[in-house]
């Protein structure tokens, strides 16, 4: 018994630790928020006089409003594209024989095998060759490049297990194997499809390795327009603060929306 109790006061204590340690950097974040920047010079930790002046200086001093509109634009249509995409691409090699099958499943493991900037001087001047540079699809199939090895190994395996007679017993019933997809298998595969279209969606969001080099001033997305804001930002430290958290607030509450379909989903 005491045991049993000294091993539960032990867990509880480490995830305890855990979360404070997760959580202080947000905590600080949303303190400073809230704190005029000659108050963060001074140091202290709680705000003496609290002030909206970061928040407003989000949008009247650096103008974010249209960069929150190009993220959620780029995440929307990072998320459709890598879906659609990485359902065929994963059903094929999931479900199918044809030949040359074991060449495309390498290069979808070399897909995913090296970093995002081992390719980033590639894109650049592909896309730019194509004329999609500064442009809201440049940046989603920059992302989609290298997101999609991911999310097609991912509902690759999800398609290998679900059993053959599914299938075959929709197509007795009289559906073609497109029809056995769409009324059988993509029912079934929901889970696993939610969990991976809201990865896309945080990852098109939060993007900015690829993002910092393919946008213009009017396409640019949130996450490069923070890192502006630290380098140009003549110690609006409340105005960097109040940016952060703004634009972690999609991701998090979106995350916490549909965390049992992420979970559930990636069981399956």
């Amino acid at each position: 018994m005491k045991r049993d109790l000294s091993y539960t006061f032990t867990a509880y204590l480490v995830l305890f630790v855990l979360i404070v340690f997760n959580l202080s950097p947000i905590i600080y974040m949303i303190i400073l928020s809230f704190k005029p920047n000659a108050e963060i010079l001074r140091g202290g930790f709680l705000p003496e006089q609290p002030t909206l002046e970061g928040f407003i200086s989000v949008f009247t001093r650096w103008h974010m409003a249209q960069n929150f509109v190009n993220s959620l634009i780029i995440a929307s249509l990072t998320c459709i594209i890598a879906i659609l995409a990485g359902i065929f691409g994963a059903y094929l090699l999931g479900r199918l024989n044809f030949p040359g099958k074991f060449i495309f499943v390498i290069a979808i493991i070399v897909g995913f095998s090296y970093p995002s900037a081992a390719i980033l001087v590639s894109v650049y001047i592909n896309l730019t060759a194509l004329g999609l540079y500064g442009s809201y699809i440049g940046q989603v199939i920059a992302i989609c490049s290298y997101e999609l090895p991911y999310v097609i190994w991912i509902l690759k395996d999800f398609f290998t297990r679900l059993p053959k007679n599914i299938e075959e017993a929709a197509m007795v019933d009289g559906c073609t194997h497109l029809g056995a997809f769409l009324r059988v298998v993509l029912p079934i595969s929901r889970p696993a499809i939610g969990a991976i279209a809201v990865l896309s969606f945080l990852s098109g969001w939060r993007n900015f390795m690829f993002t910092s080099i393919l946008s213009t001033p009017k396409t640019m997305p949130v996450a490069p327009k923070l890192y502006h804001m630290i380098v140009l930002g003549l110690n609006d430290y409340s105005g960097m603060m109040a940016a952060t958290l703004l634009g972690s607030i999609p991701t998090i509450l979106i995350y916490v929306a549909l965390q049992k379909y992420v979970v559930a989903g990636l069981r399956s």
